[in-house]
């Protein structure tokens, strides 16, 4: 996320969950919660949580718990450094989606992925993803 110190977090329908909202028989809203719990986070509330850089393990392991067991819209995060250049979405398809303020930032974050074997993709996950403006001016 380049130059950051902190960064805000959260969930797109805006709750955390609390434990009286996960279906016991449903293993991926258990093992989630559990993850959810033991990073802290405020479960049951819509708060907006925030990360100190040196909290990025905590950071990267919310990320993960969310992209590995968030099966629904409602799951999905929100990631916004404080200096606020990009936007970052985590996604139920096991998608990770960025806005850039700046057109140069795209070029920038695309080839640090590539290089770290993270090329775009050049076909969507599933029949229910809606394709990207900028993989449709690919397929031309």
């Amino acid at each position: 996320m380049g130059d950051w110190h902190r960064c805000f977090v959260w969930r797109h329908l805006g709750s955390w969950p609390d434990i009286g909202d996960i279906d016991q028989n449903w293993p991926n809203e258990v093992v989630e919660h559990r993850i959810l719990s033991g990073l802290g986070l405020p479960l049951g509330t819509a708060d907006v949580v925030e990360f100190e850089r040196t909290d990025s393990d905590t950071l990267l392991a919310l990320l993960f718990s969310t992209t590995i067991f968030g099966w629904s819209v409602g799951e999905d995060l929100y990631v916004v450094p404080e200096h606020a250049r990009y936007i970052i979405q985590t996604d139920h398809h096991r998608v990770v989606h960025v806005e850039f303020r700046d057109p140069k930032d795209v070029e920038r974050w695309v080839r640090i992925m590539a290089d770290r074997d993270f090329p775009l993709p050049d076909r969507v996950p599933d029949e229910s993803f809606e394709q990207p403006p900028w993989m449709l001016q690919n397929d031309r």
